[in-house]
């Protein structure tokens, strides 16, 4: 990851610079936050766009009293600052780093990114035209809804299901899992005591998304696959 992040932490006079890219993260500043946290700040961060509708949004602000966290989302990278609140982030920086980069690769390293107009700081859905569902053989699709009831109804859903899947997440989600995990139950209201088929089917689809996030599909499929396997009757 060739950016250049101790100039753009001296320009903005930041207590924090960091940059996360597919799994790996380089940062800079006095702040005591490991790897391994700004990786969770970033799944949590995504995590939260998506639930809310949002995953088009540019950038993202947190204030704090005097302080605040700016998050600048470029194609496969989530740029973080812990700056003054009164300052502001210019896109064009950033297009001027990677710029640099490509110039320093010979031109063949990635495409450029192109954000002429920085964009507004307030997070809006980005409005999306309905897609025409695609034809489909009515008997192909009564078949794989069957196939669908037929897994979601062989579940076991009891006090111990939750901790059978949190045991084989762990395995490949290690600290993450605890914290996604606590959060899809939580946004998804089940009743850990007692959830029902239905609820243990959505959890595990949620699941996979966001476990996609962080390990990749064919990981994340992988875990699934065990988890399903683990709990189904």
């Amino acid at each position: 990851m060739a950016i250049n992040i101790n100039e753009l932490k001296n320009k903005y006079n930041a207590d924090m610079v960091y940059v996360n890219e597919n799994d790996s993260i380089e940062k800079i500043g006095n702040l005591n936050l490991s790897d391994d946290v700004l990786k969770q700040v970033v799944v949590v961060l995504k995590q939260s766009l998506d639930t809310a509708e949002c995953s088009d949004a540019k950038s993202v602000e947190f204030f704090c009293g005097d302080k605040k966290t700016v998050f600048i989302m470029m194609q496969n990278r989530v740029y973080g600052f812990v700056l003054d609140s009164k300052t502001s982030i210019i896109y064009s920086d950033l297009e001027e780093t990677t710029e640099k980069e490509e110039s320093d690769q010979g031109g063949s390293g990635r495409p450029k990114m192109v954000l002429k107009e920085r964009q507004k700081i307030t997070i809006k859905s980005a409005k999306k035209e309905p897609e025409k569902p695609a034809a489909k053989d009515t008997r192909s699709a009564e078949k794989e809804s069957a196939a669908e009831e037929q897994v979601s109804s062989n579940l076991r859903a009891d006090s111990n299901t939750l901790k059978d899947i949190k045991a084989v997440a762990i395995g490949y989600l290690d600290d993450f899992a605890e914290d996604i995990i606590d959060n899809l139950l939580n946004e998804g209201k089940v009743d850990i005591t007692n959830p029902s088929q239905d609820d243990i089917d959505k959890f595990l689809k949620k699941l996979l998304k966001s476990a996609s996030l962080i390990i990749g599909p064919s990981q994340a499929n992988e875990m699934i696959g065990k988890i399903r396997k683990q709990i189904t009757l």
